[in-house]
Protein backbone atom coordinates (compact mmCIF):
# COMPACT_ATOMS: atom_id res chain seq x y z
CA UNK A 1 0.00 0.00 0.00
CA UNK A 2 1.30 3.48 -0.85
CA UNK A 3 1.58 5.64 2.23
CA UNK A 4 1.13 9.38 1.94
CA UNK A 5 3.82 11.27 3.82
CA UNK A 6 2.55 14.81 3.34
CA UNK A 7 0.43 16.94 1.06
CA UNK A 8 2.39 19.70 -0.61
CA UNK A 9 0.16 21.48 -3.08
CA UNK A 10 -3.41 21.67 -4.28
CA UNK A 11 -4.64 23.81 -7.16
CA UNK A 12 -7.84 23.74 -9.15
CA UNK A 13 -9.30 25.05 -12.38
CA UNK A 14 -13.11 24.81 -12.56
CA UNK A 15 -13.67 21.10 -11.88
CA UNK A 16 -10.09 19.93 -12.51
CA UNK A 17 -7.76 19.62 -9.55
CA UNK A 18 -4.14 18.62 -9.11
CA UNK A 19 -2.61 17.38 -5.89
CA UNK A 20 1.14 16.92 -5.53
CA UNK A 21 2.19 14.68 -2.68
CA UNK A 22 5.33 13.17 -1.27
CA UNK A 23 4.85 9.47 -0.57
CA UNK A 24 6.81 6.70 1.05
CA UNK A 25 9.68 5.58 -1.23
CA UNK A 26 8.28 7.28 -4.34
CA UNK A 27 6.51 10.46 -5.37
CA UNK A 28 3.14 10.78 -7.00
CA UNK A 29 0.71 13.20 -8.55
CA UNK A 30 -3.03 12.69 -8.45
CA UNK A 31 -5.57 14.67 -10.46
CA UNK A 32 -9.33 15.04 -10.39
CA UNK A 33 -11.75 16.18 -13.09
CA UNK A 34 -14.75 15.46 -10.88
CA UNK A 35 -14.71 18.33 -8.39
CA UNK A 36 -12.11 16.59 -6.19
CA UNK A 37 -14.50 13.69 -5.51
CA UNK A 38 -12.59 11.00 -7.39
CA UNK A 39 -8.88 10.98 -8.19
CA UNK A 40 -6.56 9.49 -10.83
CA UNK A 41 -2.97 8.64 -9.78
CA UNK A 42 0.03 9.49 -11.96
CA UNK A 43 2.96 7.67 -10.29
CA UNK A 44 6.44 9.04 -10.93
CA UNK A 45 9.83 8.30 -9.44
CA UNK A 46 10.20 11.70 -7.81
CA UNK A 47 9.39 13.63 -4.66
CA UNK A 48 7.19 16.60 -5.53
CA UNK A 49 7.03 19.52 -3.11
CA UNK A 50 4.81 22.21 -4.62
CA UNK A 51 2.42 22.77 -7.52
CA UNK A 52 0.79 25.86 -9.04
CA UNK A 53 -1.56 26.65 -11.91
CA UNK A 54 -0.71 29.66 -14.08
CA UNK A 55 -4.02 29.92 -15.91
CA UNK A 56 -2.92 27.60 -18.72
CA UNK A 57 -0.93 24.72 -17.22
CA UNK A 58 0.35 23.17 -14.02
CA UNK A 59 3.92 23.56 -12.76
CA UNK A 60 5.38 21.21 -10.12
CA UNK A 61 8.81 21.29 -8.46
CA UNK A 62 10.71 18.35 -7.05
CA UNK A 63 14.10 17.09 -5.90
CA UNK A 64 17.28 17.37 -7.99
CA UNK A 65 16.34 20.75 -9.43
CA UNK A 66 13.55 19.45 -11.63
CA UNK A 67 10.50 21.42 -12.72
CA UNK A 68 7.66 19.55 -14.44
CA UNK A 69 4.95 21.15 -16.61
CA UNK A 70 1.54 19.72 -17.56
CA UNK A 71 -1.51 21.03 -19.41
CA UNK A 72 -3.89 18.58 -17.77
CA UNK A 73 -2.23 16.98 -14.73
CA UNK A 74 -1.79 13.68 -16.58
CA UNK A 75 0.98 14.33 -19.12
CA UNK A 76 4.19 15.94 -17.88
CA UNK A 77 7.34 17.34 -19.49
CA UNK A 78 10.50 18.65 -17.86
CA UNK A 79 11.52 22.30 -17.77
CA UNK A 80 14.56 21.65 -15.59
CA UNK A 81 16.69 24.57 -14.39
CA UNK A 82 19.63 22.16 -14.33
CA UNK A 83 21.32 22.37 -10.89
CA UNK A 84 20.90 19.43 -8.55
CA UNK A 85 19.38 21.34 -5.65
CA UNK A 86 16.02 20.32 -4.23
CA UNK A 87 13.26 22.80 -5.07
CA UNK A 88 10.44 23.25 -2.56
CA UNK A 89 8.44 26.21 -3.85
CA UNK A 90 7.39 27.88 -7.10
CA UNK A 91 5.55 31.10 -7.95
CA UNK A 92 4.29 32.66 -11.18
CA UNK A 93 4.76 36.38 -11.74
CA UNK A 94 2.79 36.70 -14.96
CA UNK A 95 3.69 36.03 -18.57
CA UNK A 96 6.68 33.71 -18.81
CA UNK A 97 8.14 34.62 -15.42
CA UNK A 98 8.50 31.91 -12.77
CA UNK A 99 10.61 31.72 -9.60
CA UNK A 100 11.66 28.47 -7.91
CA UNK A 101 13.25 28.22 -4.47
CA UNK A 102 14.82 25.43 -2.47
CA UNK A 103 17.87 24.06 -0.70
CA UNK A 104 21.00 26.19 -0.42
CA UNK A 105 24.51 25.22 -1.35
CA UNK A 106 27.23 24.78 1.23
CA UNK A 107 30.40 26.75 1.73
CA UNK A 108 29.45 30.29 0.68
CA UNK A 109 27.57 33.24 2.16
CA UNK A 110 25.43 33.63 -0.97
CA UNK A 111 22.54 31.29 -1.40
CA UNK A 112 22.24 29.41 -4.69
CA UNK A 113 18.73 28.06 -4.32
CA UNK A 114 16.68 30.62 -6.25
CA UNK A 115 16.28 30.37 -10.01
CA UNK A 116 14.24 32.55 -12.36
CA UNK A 117 12.91 32.13 -15.88
CA UNK A 118 11.37 34.91 -17.96
CA UNK A 119 10.57 32.79 -21.01
CA UNK A 120 8.35 30.05 -19.65
CA UNK A 121 11.10 27.69 -18.55
CA UNK A 122 13.22 27.67 -21.72
CA UNK A 123 16.20 29.16 -19.86
CA UNK A 124 16.86 29.80 -16.17
CA UNK A 125 19.17 32.19 -14.32
CA UNK A 126 20.50 31.98 -10.78
CA UNK A 127 19.38 34.77 -8.48
CA UNK A 128 21.57 36.75 -6.09
CA UNK A 129 20.35 36.32 -2.54
CA UNK A 130 21.61 38.25 0.45
CA UNK A 131 22.19 35.57 3.08
CA UNK A 132 23.21 35.18 6.69
CA UNK A 133 26.22 33.44 8.17
CA UNK A 134 24.63 30.11 7.22
CA UNK A 135 23.15 29.02 3.90
CA UNK A 136 19.42 29.26 3.59
CA UNK A 137 16.88 26.67 2.56
CA UNK A 138 13.77 28.32 1.19
CA UNK A 139 10.55 26.34 1.49
CA UNK A 140 8.03 28.65 -0.15
CA UNK A 141 7.73 31.69 -2.41
CA UNK A 142 4.79 33.94 -3.32
CA UNK A 143 4.21 36.63 -5.93
CA UNK A 144 2.78 39.90 -4.65
CA UNK A 145 0.70 42.81 -5.88
CA UNK A 146 3.16 44.53 -8.16
CA UNK A 147 5.11 43.27 -11.15
CA UNK A 148 8.36 41.62 -10.09
CA UNK A 149 7.51 41.45 -6.37
CA UNK A 150 8.16 38.17 -4.54
CA UNK A 151 8.59 37.02 -0.95
CA UNK A 152 10.39 33.79 0.02
CA UNK A 153 10.51 32.16 3.47
CA UNK A 154 12.52 29.30 4.89
CA UNK A 155 14.71 27.74 7.52
CA UNK A 156 15.66 29.71 10.60
CA UNK A 157 12.73 32.05 10.08
CA UNK A 158 14.45 33.66 7.11
CA UNK A 159 12.42 36.06 4.96
CA UNK A 160 13.70 37.48 1.68
CA UNK A 161 12.05 39.97 -0.69
CA UNK A 162 12.57 40.73 -4.37
CA UNK A 163 11.23 43.65 -6.39
CA UNK A 164 13.03 42.98 -9.68
CA UNK A 165 11.39 39.78 -10.83
CA UNK A 166 13.41 37.49 -8.56
CA UNK A 167 16.85 38.55 -9.84
CA UNK A 168 18.07 39.92 -6.49
CA UNK A 169 16.80 39.39 -2.95
CA UNK A 170 17.17 41.43 0.24
CA UNK A 171 16.43 40.43 3.84
CA UNK A 172 13.53 41.56 5.94
CA UNK A 173 14.64 44.03 8.64
CA UNK A 174 13.20 41.58 11.17
CA UNK A 175 14.70 38.18 11.77
CA UNK A 176 12.47 35.41 13.14
CA UNK A 177 15.28 32.95 13.77
CA UNK A 178 13.40 30.99 16.44
CA UNK A 179 10.88 29.58 13.96
CA UNK A 180 11.18 27.79 10.63
CA UNK A 181 8.74 29.19 8.10
CA UNK A 182 7.30 26.61 5.71
CA UNK A 183 4.71 28.49 3.63
CA UNK A 184 3.91 32.01 2.45
CA UNK A 185 0.92 33.17 0.42
CA UNK A 186 -0.28 36.52 -0.91
CA UNK A 187 -3.89 37.72 -0.84
CA UNK A 188 -5.26 40.91 -2.47
CA UNK A 189 -6.82 42.11 0.77
CA UNK A 190 -6.70 45.84 1.44
CA UNK A 191 -3.31 47.10 0.29
CA UNK A 192 -2.14 43.50 -0.08
CA UNK A 193 -1.42 40.92 2.58
CA UNK A 194 1.29 38.28 2.91
CA UNK A 195 0.78 35.50 5.47
CA UNK A 196 3.68 33.20 6.43
CA UNK A 197 3.33 30.17 8.71
CA UNK A 198 5.75 27.73 10.28
CA UNK A 199 6.55 25.49 13.19
CA UNK A 200 5.38 25.95 16.79
CA UNK A 201 2.25 27.70 15.52
CA UNK A 202 4.15 30.65 14.11
CA UNK A 203 2.11 33.09 11.98
CA UNK A 204 3.53 36.29 10.48
CA UNK A 205 1.69 38.90 8.42
CA UNK A 206 2.84 41.80 6.24
CA UNK A 207 0.71 44.47 4.58
CA UNK A 208 3.54 46.54 3.09
CA UNK A 209 4.86 44.23 0.41
CA UNK A 210 6.89 42.03 2.76
CA UNK A 211 9.03 44.84 4.17
CA UNK A 212 7.86 44.57 7.78
CA UNK A 213 6.11 41.70 9.54
CA UNK A 214 3.84 41.30 12.55
CA UNK A 215 3.66 38.13 14.64
CA UNK A 216 0.15 36.81 15.20
CA UNK A 217 -1.26 34.34 17.68
CA UNK A 218 -3.47 31.32 16.98
CA UNK A 219 -5.29 29.79 19.98
CA UNK A 220 -3.90 26.45 21.07
CA UNK A 221 -0.38 27.05 19.72
CA UNK A 222 2.87 27.65 21.55
CA UNK A 223 4.03 30.58 19.41
CA UNK A 224 4.86 33.60 21.57
CA UNK A 225 4.85 36.83 19.48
Amino acid sequence: MTRIKRRVGLHGLNQRWLLAITVFLTGSLVSSAAGAISWTPHPVLANFHDVIFDGNQFWAVEDNGLVQVSPDGATWTSAAPGPSYNFYGIAHGGGGQYVVVGAGSGGTNVDHSVYVTNNGGLTWSQATVSSTWFNVTFFSVAHGATAGEYVAVGGGGVIRRSTDGGATWSPSPQYWYYYWLSKVIYAPIGTGLYVAVGDAGSILTSNDGGVTWTAQYAPGTVFCP
